[in-house]
């Protein structure tokens, strides 16, 4: 990011044309790429994560749970396109569509516990495809159609840029996320769990006795059933961290649409003022 900001400010430089940036349109689109690029890596990694940690699926299912989420990106895509180009309607109409949608798929995921499974998971993984294609095919065309033709090749260029910046920003702070609340929620439910009480005595006899039924010796059984017992509370701080990290992504939209909005509305005051 500091390498681009430098070649934009240093005037010899030719790697990247200065001029493109005069565009409204395009600045408004290039800001709008790191926003969307950060939901759309962001989310592309909470997803398989999500279902190798909690879910405990094999890689390949992991892997697949994208599959009907790309095919609703493509099903969005075209859907968008050919309403823009055979209605003539203006791109931004499927911008806050996208949004909602994507929100919404985020909002859906959020709710999701060590018991879901794939199929539980497919509904709000099509609203998010859907909703990517909405917002994506909205933003390029709005961004890349009022470029000179001598431009459009650094436009795409730093168009995507944009995007996969966002993306690998979304990615390492959801990461990083990640890890500090899961070892806060978990630190939180330890603090809360009384030993001493009858429930949580009643809990770890019936685990021990389960144990000792399977062939271990009842010294053992009783360290076994704490063993349980802990790791029934990582995997529960893992999901209220990944459900707390899904609702981020909804918070993110909340946060930058205004500020998205504010920088539009600057943008129109300047060019009064021209």
């Amino acid at each position: 990011m500091a390498f681009v900001a430098w070649r934009v400010i240093d005037t010899r430089s030719r790697l990247i044309e200065r001029k493109i940036f005069t565009d409204p349109q395009f600045t408004f689109g290039f800001v709008v790429s790191f926003v969307a690029g950060f939901v759309l890596s962001g989310s592309a990694f909470l997803i398989p994560a999500f279902a190798l940690k909690v879910l405990a699926l094999p890689a390949m299912d992991a892997g697949l749970l994208l599959l009907p989420s790309s095919a609703a990106v493509g099903a969005g895509l075209v859907i968008a396109g050919t309403l823009i180009t055979w209605k003539k309607l203006n791109p931004l109409l499927f911008t806050p569509l996208g949004i909602v949608l994507v929100m919404t798929a985020m909002w859906m995921l959020s709710g999701s516990t060590s018991e879901s499974g794939a199929e539980d998971l497919w509904p709000s993984l099509l609203v998010r495809g859907l909703g990517l294609g909405f917002l994506f095919i909205s933003i390029t065309i709005f961004t890349l159609t009022r470029l000179d033709v001598d431009h459009v090749a650094s436009g795409v260029g730093l168009f995507n840029f944009g995007r996969q910046m966002g993306g690998v920003i979304g990615i390492s702070f959801l990461s990083t996320y990640l890890d500090r609340q899961t070892a806060l929620n978990r630190r939180v439910l330890i603090e809360n769990m009384d030993l001493a009480s009858l429930p949580f005595q009643q809990y770890q006899e019936t685990l021990s006795t389960a144990l000792t039924g399977r062939g271990i010796e009842p010294e053992s059984a009783m360290q076994g059933a704490l063993a349980v017992i802990q790791k029934n509370i990582l995997l529960q701080a893992a999901v209220l961290s990944f459900n707390e990290a899904f609702f981020s992504l909804v918070l993110l939209f909340l946060v930058a649409a205004p500020l998205v909005m504010a920088f539009k509305g600057v943008q129109k005051l300047m060019g009064r003022h021209r």
